[in-house]
């Protein structure tokens, strides 16, 4: 799976690239939609799996649709 196929914002693939990340880790891809989607989740993964960019990347790309209004909360 490329970052393309469900990622839409190129900016957001753009940064992921510039930032050295090629493709989706595995948890990245299992949980993007639903968070895209506002549903409530838990990771529970390896450390250096890439747990942050999991919640963070479907977080960014709603960000500009619902500006002011996201309510996140990350514990670890």
């Amino acid at each position: 799976m490329e970052f393309e196929e469900y990622i839409s914002d190129p900016r957001l693939v753009s940064g992921m690239r510039n930032l050295g990340h090629r493709r989706p880790t595995e948890v990245q891809s299992l949980v993007y939609r639903e968070i895209a989607d506002g549903s409530d989740v838990l990771i529970q993964a390896p450390t250096g799996s890439g747990k942050p960019l999991a919640y963070l990347c479907p977080l960014f790309a709603r960000y500009e649709e619902q500006m002011g209004e996201n309510k996140v909360i990350v514990l670890t």
